[in-house]
């Protein structure tokens, strides 16, 4: 429709809890992947090291959802 305030409460509306997750996973991210030191480094990356060649898919997965996502059928289902 026309009525634009509407239209941008509405994206608003669909768009505020995910784009919270997406920061809160990048805060998340910046306390695993910026190690200050070796050992801490090698504490973080060994393993994922690891579980990378043993389940290579399994890094990609978790961000399945942030990647994955699909807004046309969001607002799709939400306009119902």
């Amino acid at each position: 429709g026309s009525d634009l305030p509407a239209a941008l409460d509405t994206y608003q509306q669909l768009r505020l809890p995910r784009t919270s997750a997406v920061q809160k996973g990048a805060r998340a991210n910046a306390k695993t992947f910026h190690r200050r030191t070796m050992a801490g480094k090698f504490a973080t990356f060994a393993p994922m090291w690891l579980a990378g060649r043993l389940a290579p898919t399994i890094g990609s997965a978790r961000q399945d959802w942030v990647y994955g996502y699909d807004i046309v059928r969001e607002a799709a289902s939400g306009a119902d």
